[in-house]
Order: C-alpha cells, then structure tokens, then sequence
C-alpha cells in the first residue's frame, strides 16, 4: 500500500508538469510576431549549412575581398550565438521544410508592408514550427525549476516554484516566441541546477565524480551557445559552488576544485568553439571583432532609447518586474490590436496585479535576508543552499540594473532567482510563525 501510494503521488507530479505543458504550448499562435524573431528564423539558415550541406563555409565567408564585413547579415553570422538557430533549424528541418521556406531577414529601414512585401514573413506553419520549438526548451525550463524548488523544499516547493514560474506572463509572452530567450532560460537554469548539486554534494561529503563535472562544463557550454549573456547564469554557478565551500570554511576545498573547474571551463569553451563554425577560421582576431561589435551594437541601441533609467528606477524595475509589471504593447498598429487580444486572454499567463505581486515581492525580500543569515533562515536549508541562492539573485540584481539596454525581455531573466527567493521567503515566514504557535503551547502564558 505504501508503494502504491508513492506510485500514485509520482504521476500526480507528472500530471502537474504536463498541464503546464498544455498550458505553454497552447498559448503559441496567439502571441504576435516581432521583426528580431523573423531574424532568428531567418538565420536558422545555418542549419542547413552545416548539418543539411555541410558546408560550414557558407557561415564563415563573413568578409569581402577589402577585409570588411559584407553586410548585416554577415555581422549576425559573428555576433549571434548558434545552439538556437541550430534546434530551430533542426524543427523546420523535421517537420518537412527546407531552406526554401525561410524569410528574407528583416530590415529596420523599411516599414511593415515593405517588409511583408519582399518576403521577410514566415509563413504560419514555419512560425508555429519554430515556436514549438522554442515552447519545448521553455517547458524544460519549468522543469529544471520543478527540480530546484525540490531542492529546496520537496514536494510542495516545487509545485510553488513551477508553477509560479511557467504561468508568469513576461515568461510566456517572450520565451514561446521563436528566440533566444527559451534555449538562454533552459540551459541557464540547468546550469544552475547542475551546480546546486554539486554544492549539496559536497556538503554532505558525497564523492563528486568527473561525470559531474563534465556535465556542469557541457551545460555552460549550452548556454553560452544559446546566448553570450548566459555568461551571468555561469558565473552566478561558479560563484554558488565556491559560496558552499567557503561557507564551511573549507579553503582546501576550494583550492581542491578550482583544477576542476578550470577543465569544466575548458570543455565548455570546447564546446562553443566546435558550434560555432564562424570562430574556426582566424580565430583570435574574429573573437576580438565579435567583443568590438557586440559592445559597439548595444552602445547603439542604447542610444536611440528616447529615455534611460536612473539606477534607483532600474533596481525599483527589477524588484517588480517578475511579479508586479505586465507585458509592455508595441508601438505597432500592425500588431497592437493582437497583443492588447493576448494580454486580455486566458492564455497569457497570471497577472498577480500590485497585491499579490506586492506580497510576493515582499516574500522575495524576506527570502533574500532569511539566505544570508542563519538566524532567519529555517534549519532545513544548508548553508549552502541558502547563500548559493544569495548569490544567484545577486548576480542577476547586478546584471539588470547596469545593463545599457532596459528591454523588457531582458527583464525576465529576474523571474527565476525572484520565485525561489518568494518560496524560500513564504516558507521562513511559516517556520516562525509555527515555531511561535509551538513555544506558546509548550510555554502557555
């Protein structure tokens, strides 16, 4: 019986995560398009080069005969991360489609109807395709999530924390577009996980094998192949490991995987340099014209923003962006009547509105103090954990509020470390309150 009964609560977990899949997945044809997901649908042309044609060339011819780049796409060849072009290509590839399919790129400089005209949208079977695609890693998200709320509180954190996660607007509105963000949330967040591990491991004395840290060192390598900025998850993952060593004041053990560490960087730089077929030739001098580009491209963006944020409004943003702030409509008139539809359905997500987005925030905060000091904090989280967390939260609090680009989409990546400091917050919240209600009847007045 008692068998049976676990049996049983095992499928109502996979019942869960597949209602959220439900969830996810319905919601692909009601969100609009946007011009930068035709250009990752655009560039998952580089599928086809590589694994169709193999004819990794084709990526690599970035330059004419004077040295400078043929044009835009050629820059995006560069300065694009590959692994998302890659599993998008490898959708449309499945499901039938060849390159033929593709758009044409988007160009800024002409209007809608222009770019409509010239081909640069994708049919809706191809866009719903590569929204499948991106909708998959966005599920594996929600459950490397499922995982860490367990991590941190069993049965119930993870319900709390993936479900708080896969049903929050900014998530859905963004990582089911055919774009960076799904692949740049999934494999972030595994490395986050892989880390925590890690941690744990260690603090409990288990042996961590070189399985381990190869895994941790292919996760990083994912997730910078997904996005550059993805380098905020590896560091916030060093830094976790490093945090549960030194919160045990075990400076040989830190000494001890640094060396493994060092190899888990090497294979992941392996890695990205194996999926990134325009670094394999003039090596040296191309990553230095990526790092040029890259920071020349957000300079620019930057400043054609009509309004920057001082600080005091990017950290107030960034403390209500994962459960205050709702999904900011485009300027568009092309797509402003389908959003503004979207924002009103059942498929957007859980708007938590002020008061219950406020107590969440608030819940954040809490778990935020309860991480650091062991006086808050309830017995059941390890040192570890606990400032491991701290310093997941911190990296991205960091990252947001000095970021040149205050973009919403950026913004999401506060939802992960913001959901588990909630969980975590709620969660030391009961704990004293029940402590209080004990010692009460223990020591009646």
């Amino acid at each position: 019986m008692r068998f049976r009964s676990k049996f049983n609560i095992a499928y109502l977990d996979t019942a869960w995560l597949l209602c959220l899949a439900v969830y996810l997945f319905a919601g692909i044809p009601h969100i609009s398009v946007h011009p930068d997901e035709i250009t990752h649908i655009f560039m998952t042309d580089d599928y086809a080069a590589v694994f169709i044609e193999h004819s990794p060339e084709q990526v690599q011819d970035i330059f004419d005969e004077n040295g400078r780049l043929y044009d835009w796409n050629a820059l995006l060849h560069l300065i694009e991360a590959p692994l998302h072009g890659y599993i998008m290509g490898f959708a449309w590839h499945v499901a039938g489609m060849t390159r033929d399919d593709l758009p044409e790129n988007w160009n800024w400089g002409m209007d809608w109807q222009s770019n409509v005209e010239r081909g640069a949208m994708p049919s809706d079977r191809l866009l719903y395709t590569e929204r499948f695609a991106s909708t998959v890693l966005l599920f594996g998200s929600v459950v490397v999530m499922f995982a860490l709320g367990w991590l941190f509180g069993k049965r119930p954190f993870a319900y709390f924390a993936s479900g708080l996660y896969a049903l929050n607007p900014l998530i859905l509105f963004h990582a089911r577009r055919a774009m960076h963000e799904a692949p740049l949330l999934m494999f972030g967040l595994l490395t986050i996980l892989v880390a925590a591990l890690i941690s744990r491991k260690r603090e409990r004395g288990e042996s961590v094998s070189i399985v381990w840290w190869l895994t941790f060192g292919l996760t990083c390598g994912l997730a910078v192949a997904s996005k550059h900025s993805s380098l905020v998850f590896i560091g916030a993952a060093v830094a976790w490991i490093f945090v549960g060593e030194l919160s045990r004041r075990d400076w040989r053990g830190a000494l001890a995987i640094t060396p493994k560490l060092i190899g888990a960087g090497i294979l992941s730089i392996v890695l990205v340099f194996v999926l990134t077929p325009v670094l394999w030739v003039d090596t040296s001098a191309r990553l230095r014209l990526l790092y040029v580009e890259r920071r020349d491209s957000i300079r620019d963006q930057a400043q054609t923003e009509n309004y920057q944020p001082t600080i005091q409004e990017r950290i107030e943003y960034a403390l209500t962006a994962a459960f205050i702030e709702t999904i900011s409509l485009g300027t568009r008139a092309e797509t402003l009547l389908m959003e503004t539809n979207y924002r009103a359905s059942a498929l957007a997500g859980v708007p938590l509105g002020n008061v219950v987005g406020g107590i969440l925030t608030i819940a954040a905060l809490l778990g935020a103090l309860a991480a650091v000091s062991r006086r808050l904090c309830p017995p059941s989280y390890s040192s570890a954990l606990s400032l491991g967390l701290a310093v997941f939260a911190l990296a991205f609090a960091v990252n947001l509020v000095l970021s040149p680009l205050h973009w919403q989409r950026y913004y999401i990546l506060a939802v992960p470390p913001m959901t588990l400091l909630a969980g975590m917050g709620l969660h030391t919240l009961i704990y004293h309150v029940q402590s209080v209600r004990s010692s009460r009847r223990v020591n009646p007045i």
